[in-house]
């Protein structure tokens, strides 16, 4: 019985990986402008700025879930718009999300998200949003960031500007920054 139950449990962790997916998009858009996040699904975020005037994003999608969300992408001429939801609104969802995005150097990023953590590095721009849960890396970042999780530990590291941050639940830690503010 071990054996049966064993074997069924890797069965499915392998039909699990496979069911994975990796959607990739380009977007022409130049500097100064903003990318805005509506996560409904959630997720783990990791943005990095970039030499080129183009967003990059990849989104990888795995777990039972895995085609039952809506994944919509909106470039107008001074943003983009991501948004993720799942398509059936009841009962629980097993999906997990992972947004890798790279921005051109100088952008602003808005990030509204049902949870994960936060990944931002080497952008100067203005910095909002939350997460219902997960950490916030910050690093290497100029400008104002004004974000709030409700639950993960905050790290800052070689920012320069503004800060207010908030979590309900662990650490804030700053270092080698220029940033004054609340935390």
């Amino acid at each position: 019985m071990k054996k049966f139950l064993l074997v069924t449990i890797l069965v499915m962790a392998l039909a699990n990986l496979c069911l994975a997916q990796t959607i990739k998009k380009e977007f022409d858009i130049g500097m100064g402008n903003k990318l805005v996040l509506d996560l409904e699904t959630g997720g783990g975020v990791y943005i990095s700025g970039w030499d080129k005037e183009k967003v990059a994003v990849k989104v990888h999608i795995s777990g039972v879930d895995e085609d039952d969300y809506d994944l919509d992408f909106d470039a107008g001429s001074s943003r983009i718009r991501i948004s993720s939801d799942y398509s059936s609104r009841w009962g629980r969802h097993d999906g997990d999300f992972e947004f890798d995005i790279k921005v051109p150097e100088r952008f602003d990023i808005e990030i509204e998200s049902s949870g994960g953590g936060v990944h931002i590095a080497d952008v100067e721009g203005e910095i909002s949003g939350s997460t219902a849960g997960g950490g916030l890396d910050f690093t290497n970042v100029s400008g104002d960031i004004e974000f709030r999780t409700m639950g993960g530990e905050i790290t800052v590291s070689e920012v320069k500007g503004h800060l207010k941050l908030e979590t309900m639940g662990g650490s804030i830690t700053v270092t080698d920054s220029e940033a004054d503010g609340k935390v």
